[in-house]
């Protein structure tokens, strides 16, 4: 299939073309696919878009698919729902630090319009 006749969901096109060739918004709609299936959150996992540096050139940039697992991927998702409180005796200011963390890996994971829907008062999301 050729570039220029998308698939209807840009997140189907992982079937067709390898990951270097997908924009950013396309490897998020493929996360918040993912994200989206109650196989991964039974094993929590919770897949963003990562952008890391390329090793042979350490100045150039590049987009992968990544993921959370376990606590991480939970927390990530109680958050989604409402507020995650302290789980581990940490300082509210710890605590601060790792929902910014896991807000980052949300926005990461799921498309514009999801995010729009999903943005409530007091997540900073």
């Amino acid at each position: 299939m050729s570039r220029t006749a998308p698939l209807a969901d840009p997140a189907d096109r992982m079937a067709v073309e390898p990951a270097p060739l997908w924009t950013f918004d396309e490897m998020r709609a493929w996360c918040q696919r993912q994200n989206d299936s109650p196989m991964f959150a039974e094993m929590e996992h919770w897949y963003f878009v990562d952008t890391v540096s390329v090793p042979a050139d350490p100045d150039r940039k590049s987009n992968q698919i990544t993921h959370l697992e376990g606590v991480d991927a939970t927390n990530a998702r109680k958050l989604i729902r409402g507020r995650l409180d302290d789980f581990n005796g940490w300082d509210e200011q710890r605590m601060d630090k790792y929902r910014s963390w896991l807000r980052s890996r949300i926005r990461r994971g799921m498309t514009d319009e999801r995010l729009g829907r999903i943005n409530q008062p007091g997540l900073g999301l």
